[in-house]
């Protein structure tokens, strides 16, 4: 009789359970209820791996009702900005009934895991890896700054600051272990970014432990990315693709539908649907070896001083721009070559196959000019190598602003003339102290990009 009790209550355990599964089609059956907070002490402050409650939070985001879920997305869109001016009653709205709370749990736990998080991105796709989780975070981080500034509103700064340093953590957490791709690197520097310019709006409001609670926590953040680190894997990803797009042609050798799909798919992604002939070419060594080298140049370009770095990466784009030019220019002289409008024709149709069959002496001509220049790795990475500089500043902006951030806290913790002691990154000259209403705003020399002085950081609304 006990043993069939026994049974009876798993059954209906294990019911209760799965009518809170999301179906397959993503629609809840219905909410688990939050824990109460005295059984959310119970839980392992450590977790296996930290994604896992990541993708869990997601999920119970997309479960938190429609409506509650619509008026947040429409607070949200309404204030791109992140330091807009809000009121406590229009945060309440949005977190009031705790819709979130579910969601908020799973994201405390992940954010305060030590744990690296493994996302188990699928990295054998190259160039075409999806990073599904990438939006998700971004969407997590927001929610998770607004909710610091409605804690702070109810005065339950403690909670407030605490939900701040989760927000930087979890930026940290796009490209664990700095070993994530460029995309992953450059959205972790735009999470950072609105966490500095929020944990800025509120600093003027910090007790002096609270303070010091944030200082600490930003200076043992996660290790983030790092841009040579996110070009080497770019690399990989595009040597990835080209050893993928040289087997699929190979295999469709007998099979021209299928081979016309692949090379108007690959064509049309690389917007370089006239250089058909380069697939004849993607299965030589040279060219993977070319591709890696001007890679290399570029990840060699990244250990320079910082200050070198912008004028060595824009001499290196203006390069990677003239040289591919002028290769294609000259191979597109020998096609322009061919005496009939039909053999041109046939040649961007079928390449080197209709050359070496219908026209052996400029087969013989044009092969010579491709493996002379190493034309074909200089195509490639002219249109997939990324244009760092653009991307540099983005991270070297983010990171002064990081350095403002910190100069920030250590002014209202003293005075400003603790500024003297701290260097400006871009300068040896220190930050620039501005007194603005019950705020103020230091402001740096960094220049990449844009005017002197252009970064710059308000303290306080």
């Amino acid at each position: 009789m006990n043993r069939l009790l026994t049974i009876s209550l798993l059954s209906l355990l294990l019911t209760a359970r799965l009518m809170a599964q999301p179906d397959l089609a993503g629609n809840p059956a219905g909410a688990m209820a939050v824990m109460p907070p005295i059984l959310q002490q119970m839980l392992p402050a450590e977790t296996g791996n930290p994604a896992l409650l990541y993708w869990q939070a997601f999920a119970a985001y997309r479960d938190v009702a429609p409506d509650a879920r619509a008026q947040w997305d429409a607070f949200d869109n309404a204030h791109r900005n992140m330091t807009d001016a809000v009121t406590r009653d229009a945060l309440d709205k949005c977190f009031g009934g705790g819709a979130f709370d579910h969601c908020q749990l799973l994201l405390h736990r992940a954010d305060t895991s030590s744990t690296t998080p493994d996302w188990g991105i699928e990295t054998t796709q190259g160039l075409f890896a999806e990073l599904p989780h990438l939006a998700s975070l971004r969407k997590a981080q927001r929610l998770l700054l607004w909710h610091a500034r409605y804690q702070l509103l109810r005065d339950k700064t403690d909670d407030g600051v605490a939900e701040l340093i989760e927000a930087f953590r979890l930026a940290r957490h796009c490209s664990p272990g700095g070993d994530g791709m460029l995309i992953s690197l450059l959205v972790e520097k735009d999470m950072e970014r609105h966490a500095v310019n929020v944990a800025a709006l509120l600093v003027p409001r910090l007790t002096p432990e609270q303070l010091r609670r944030l200082a600490g926590a930003l200076a043992v953040l996660p290790a983030g990315g790092t841009l040579p680190r996110a070009v080497a894997q770019e690399k990989q990803l595009v040597l990835t693709t080209l050893a993928q797009c040289a087997k699929a042609y190979a295999a469709t050798a007998r099979d021209p539908q299928q081979r016309e799909q692949l090379v108007a798919f690959f064509t049309a992604n690389l917007g370089h649907a006239e250089m058909r002939w380069i697939f004849d070419y993607l299965d030589d060594p040279t060219v993977a070896a070319g591709v890696s080298a001007q890679y290399d140049r570029l990840i060699e370009l990244l250990t320079l001083p910082p200050s070198a770095i912008p004028t060595a990466l824009a001499t290196h784009q203006a390069r990677m721009q003239t040289d591919p030019r002028a290769f294609v220019l000259k191979a597109q002289q020998l096609i322009d070559g061919l005496p009939l409008n039909a053999d041109r024709d046939a040649f961007r149709v079928e390449g080197m196959a209709w050359a070496n069959r219908a026209n052996p002496a400029f087969a013989k001509r044009f092969d010579a000019l491709v493996r002379e220049q190493n034309g074909v790795a200089l195509v490639i990475t002219g249109i997939l190598m990324p244009h760092l500089e653009t991307v540099f500043t983005r991270i070297t902006e983010t990171d002064t602003d990081q350095a403002l951030l910190r100069a920030g806290i250590l002014v209202q913790q003293q005075n400003p003339d603790v500024l003297a002691h701290i260097a400006d990154p871009a300068t040896p000259r220190p930050f620039t102290y501005q007194q603005e209403g019950k705020g103020f705003r230091l402001t740096s020399a960094v220049s990449w990009g844009g005017a002197a002085g252009a970064i710059s950081l308000r303290f306080g609304e």
